[in-house]
């Protein structure tokens, strides 16, 4: 992974997915910075990924760890950015 790499990219989320549950999902892996999830420009639609930011690069190895966690109904992909 690039280092110092603190992010890692969040798919397949559900459209009803909250800050809240993702957060939940991740919490064990290291504190979280950030939260982002895509939108579309023009509608504002989610559209089903996003980003979790964790303070130290090392939560990003437990966070790409536990990719197909079931979250609010559907397994998840995440891989490092």
């Amino acid at each position: 992974k690039p280092e110092g790499c603190t992010t890692v990219f969040v798919g397949n989320l559900a459209f009803e997915i909250d800050e809240e549950s993702l957060r939940a999902a991740f919490a064990d892996c290291g504190e979280i910075a950030n939260i982002r999830f895509a939108t579309d420009r023009d509608t504002g639609d989610f559209k089903g990924f996003g980003h979790v930011q964790f303070v130290d690069s090392d939560s990003t190895d437990k966070a790409v760890a536990i990719a197909g966690q079931l979250v609010a109904g559907r397994a998840i992909a995440g891989q490092l950015v």
